[in-house]
């Protein structure tokens, strides 16, 4: 059964708890769902296949998982059974309407793709964002008033984490993307390197945003209204820039 080192399945919500999208690894999961938090309920096939696991059957109604069976509703399976099956863990959260499925990590841990970059000593001092990200959360809801435009954050691992990087060089470093950004958000960036040394009142403030929105994995995207409101979630997606800004926009929100 092949390792997935994160995996992040949220449920975007109106009231509570209330059944909504699902998202694996930050994609909207195209299969069946049913049920609502831990008790939810999604196509078997389907998730798995998201998950890239082959190593399983189903027979007589049931799904079979290593030394694991798991009783079958048609062709749904428990999101709990099959997250105990895999070695996951799941956080239900019930501020933000979300449950979250982490797996190979403990509670809280930050994990990634294997680091596309070969990995040099710890540098002192700081690196700055690229041109046009904003560092100051009070900076970038200024802006959005100003402009009537909604945030992006992007919590990031800059020197470290491996879809990070990928996302930064297939996205956020084209041209395309920055002409959609110049026209449509305020851009923020949420770092915490670990080869570099932020500022201890910068790192108090990402730290602090991390707690605010919930964060536990790199990258995420947050989409806020311009009074820091959020609105919808997002991370790492192929495809290059025209998709992800075609599906960032359909999280964006009003």
């Amino acid at each position: 059964m092949k390792r997935i080192s994160l995996i992040a399945l949220l449920l975007i919500t109106q009231m509570g708890l209330a059944l909504g999208e699902v998202y694996v690894k930050n994609k909207p999961f195209k299969g069946e769902t049913a049920g609502t938090g831990a008790a939810t309920l999604v196509e078997a096939e389907a998730i798995l296949k998201a998950l890239e696991i082959s190593d399983f059957s189903i027979s007589d109604g049931n799904l079979v998982l290593g030394e694991a069976t798991l009783p079958l509703q048609g062709k749904l399976v428990s999101l709990k059974h099959l997250a105990d099956a895999v070695g996951a863990k799941i956080i239900v959260n019930s501020d933000f309407g979300t449950v979250d499925v982490y797996q190979g990590v403990e509670k809280g841990a930050i994990s990634a793709a294997p680091d596309p970059v070969e990995r040099k000593p710890a540098q002192p001092g700081y690196m700055k964002p690229p041109q046009g990200w904003l560092t100051s959360w009070d900076k970038a809801q200024a802006e959005a008033k100003r402009l009537n435009r909604p945030i992006l954050l992007n919590f990031t691992g800059s020197d470290w984490c491996g879809w990070c990087i990928k996302l930064k060089k297939e996205v956020f470093s084209t041209d395309t993307f920055k002409q959609w950004a110049d026209k449509n958000v305020v851009l923020m960036e949420v770092d915490f390197p670990k080869r570099t040394e932020l500022p201890a009142e910068l790192k108090a403030q990402n730290e602090q945003l991390a707690q605010q929105f919930r964060v536990t994995g790199y990258p995420t995207i947050m989409f806020t209204d311009p009074q820091g409101n959020p609105t919808g979630r997002y991370g790492y997606d192929e495809g290059g820039p025209e998709n992800w800004i075609k599906n960032a926009e359909s999280q964006m929100g009003g």
